[in-house]
């Protein structure tokens, strides 16, 4: 028996040793002397910068997607003023290459039309050099013509006073 009772002394002795090492475990634990209560102000925490964090990227979503302020709706209105205004600049420059056109085809034009007046100014120059040599010419024949006819009469006069005069 004493056997026995040293037996069930020494499970005692066993037994409290481990139960001081669970106690020592227990009391030294982080986790159960304030760090559940830690860990739990760290999660409120987490949860509090998440709630944040959930609002900033609503804010975010909302001045990205918002139907009249986000970015979104001021791309596509920029794209659309952007789209009218180069349609405007192609309807310009439609409208300045008819221009163009139209005028190059005056211009080509009012080239042949000149140029077939200066051929007419040529022709009409020409014919005034031929008129003024025939007028010369024919004042040269008149002049002479008319010697001719006064040396003709001053010889008739001569003449005549000298059948007079004897």
């Amino acid at each position: 028996m004493r056997k026995k009772i040293l037996l069930h002394s020494e499970q005692k002795t066993a037994e409290t040793s481990v139960l001081d090492d669970i106690q020592k475990k227990l009391s030294n634990s982080p986790a159960l002397n304030g760090g559940f209560d830690t860990l739990l102000f760290k999660i409120d925490k987490i949860e509090q910068s998440q709630g944040q964090l959930v609002s900033k990227v609503d804010k975010i979503h909302d001045a990205i997607y918002d139907p009249q302020d986000g970015i979104f709706s001021k791309l596509s209105e920029h794209k659309l003023k952007n789209a009218n205004e180069i349609n405007k600049v192609s309807q310009e420059i439609v409208e300045l290459q008819i221009w163009k056109d139209h005028k190059i085809k005056e211009e080509a034009q009012e080239d042949q039309i000149f140029n077939t007046s200066k051929k007419k100014i040529e022709e009409i120059e020409k014919s005034v050099d031929i008129l003024e040599r025939n007028r010369n010419n024919t004042l040269a024949v008149i002049r002479w013509f008319l010697f001719a006819i006064g040396g003709a009469a001053v010889t008739l006069l001569m003449k005549w006073i000298e059948t007079r005069l004897n």
